[in-house]
């Protein structure tokens, strides 16, 4: 539900009975009425007539006539909307729900919004209830975003995914409509990476700021398809995990006696806390002895360390490696030969949306 206008000491009689909308009348003692420049707007109300009340929300105010409509009932003395008698004080009020939303809000809230893989050509964002910007905004039912066609980037222009590329997921606040944009990690503009805001409490974008927040990502393969995923978490904290078979290659190497870099960009990014690999290990024959050691940062931070005999083929996973924002993944093989460690692949991704 949007936020809805709000202004001080509006206060105002109204002899309209029934339950439909009310003409306003004048002000009452101490209070002021609504203006030309009010008129559009929708507000938060508390009716009172008599000894009967009733909170109303977003309910929208026309300047010619001077007509309030009775918007969605929150509350009300007899649990429906009242009948009422003509002698009835309208009063902005900010209601109950308003002021959980507003703790929800300053928490960075998100609830739903969790992506999925649709296609080849197409993922889903669940519905949403969402801050962005001290807004709670929401969508009420599943979004298709499909490539060439309804994926759209955050200058609104179609998006066509391409080969072996991380894209961002943003929540973009519309005017006051949610929807979801597609931006291509390029490292510059819209495509750079998404920045933390400590008030916020998010990860936003860098190029259109605080209406446009980070609620995930996806990758594709050499073919230019949407590799398939499963996102898992609940509010901010969220896992993607690849499919094994389809899931990014970061290098294919042989026997390494010192440190040597892994490239993990463009598919890991700054706001990632944690990447999940997977390392296949394959010893040649004739090394008695084979092991294969991964690192951060040059081999200060040993993440994982296997071995294997001679005639051995070892696929080993490991997941939850934390990689620091600013590290660098690296590999040692030992016991020398031939594709000591065959490939390191990307499986996933762990951290704060």
């Amino acid at each position: 539900m949007p936020t809805p206008s709000y202004k001080n000491r509006i206060g105002i009689a109204s002899a309209t009975t029934g339950t439909g909308t009310q003409t306003l009348g004048a002000a009452e003692s101490g209070y002021q009425a609504f203006a030309a420049g009010d008129d559009g707007k929708s507000f938060d109300v508390v009716i009172e007539d008599g000894s009967a009340w009733e909170v109303a929300l977003e309910c929208l105010y026309t300047h010619s006539g001077t007509t309030l409509t009775r918007g969605t009932l929150e509350a009300s003395s007899t649990g429906s909307a009242l009948s009422l008698t003509g002698s009835q004080k309208v009063y902005v009020t900010r209601s109950a729900f308003r002021e959980l939303q507003s703790t929800m809000a300053a928490r960075g809230h998100i609830e739903g919004g969790l992506l999925a893989y649709s296609s080849t050509t197409a993922i889903t964002v669940s519905a949403c209830d969402i801050n962005i910007n001290g807004k709670l905004l929401e969508t009420t039912g599943t979004t298709t975003l499909t490539s060439a066609s309804t994926m759209k980037d955050l200058a609104n222009s179609t998006v066509t995914i391409g080969a072996s590329k991380c894209y961002f997921i943003y929540a973009y606040d519309n005017a006051g409509t949610l929807e979801f944009r597609v931006q291509e990690r390029t490292g510059s503009g819209n495509g750079a990476d998404p920045t933390w805001d400590a008030d916020l409490d998010y990860w936003k974008s860098t190029g259109v700021g605080a209406i446009a927040r980070r609620i995930g990502k996806f990758w594709t393969n050499a073919s230019s398809q949407v590799i398939k995923f499963i996102c898992y978490g609940k509010g901010r904290y969220r896992t993607y995990t690849l499919q094994q078979y389809n899931a990014v290659v970061l290098v294919n190497v042989t026997y390494a006696a010192t440190a040597t870099a892994i490239t993990i960009t463009p598919y890991v990014t700054p706001d990632d806390d944690e990447i999940i690999v997977h390392c296949i290990a394959k010893w040649n024959s004739s090394v008695a002895f084979a092991g294969v050691a991964l690192f951060v940062d040059g081999g200060t931070n040993q993440m994982y360390f296997a071995k294997g005999y001679s005639d051995s083929v070892n696929s080993i996973a490991f997941g939850s490696c934390a990689l620091p924002n600013t590290g660098t993944l690296h590999h040692i093989s030992s016991g020398g030969g031939a594709s000591n460690l065959n490939s390191v692949t990307l499986m996933g991704v762990r951290g704060l949306v």
